[in-house]
């Protein structure tokens, strides 16, 4: 349950982040890096899902490439990561556009479509190969 805050005052003990910590970004990084590379053993050898599989790497691609080009361009030091560790980083408040989220559910936001997107392909693989295999 999300508290509401009024009037800019912050629950005792809470702090803003603006950052995310190294850590869950190499997660970050993990999720999204790994549905391209299954996606293509999974279906290496079917002609008819080539372009399909050359549709999915431009996506991955543009997907992390226009994120690190606006880190790369920006005038601030967004580049730089949170200071916190993952266990303190997640007992605060995470600072969006939009207002302040607690932590873990901007993070769990932020993860589940990359990780049901990896686990998503990777189970359909993994149904592929029984498939082909007869079994």
């Amino acid at each position: 349950m999300v508290k509401q805050i009024r009037n800019g005052e912050e629950p005792r003990g809470a702090r803003a982040h603006r950052r995310i910590p190294a850590t869950l970004l190499a997660v970050m990084g993990f999720c999204l890096g790994w549905f391209v590379p299954i996606g293509w053993l999974a279906y290496w050898g079917h002609v008819d899902t080539v372009m399909t599989m050359l549709l999915v790497t431009s996506f991955a691609v543009v997907a992390l490439g226009v994120p690190w080009l606006l880190v790369r361009t920006s005038r601030g030091r967004i580049d730089t990561t949170s200071a916190y560790r993952p266990k303190q980083w997640l007992r605060g408040q995470f600072e969006t556009l939009t207002g302040r989220l607690p932590s873990r559910e901007a993070i769990i936001l932020i993860l589940l479509p990359l990780a049901s997107a990896a686990i998503g392909i990777t189970l359909m693989g993994v149904v592929l190969g029984i498939v082909a295999a007869g079994g």
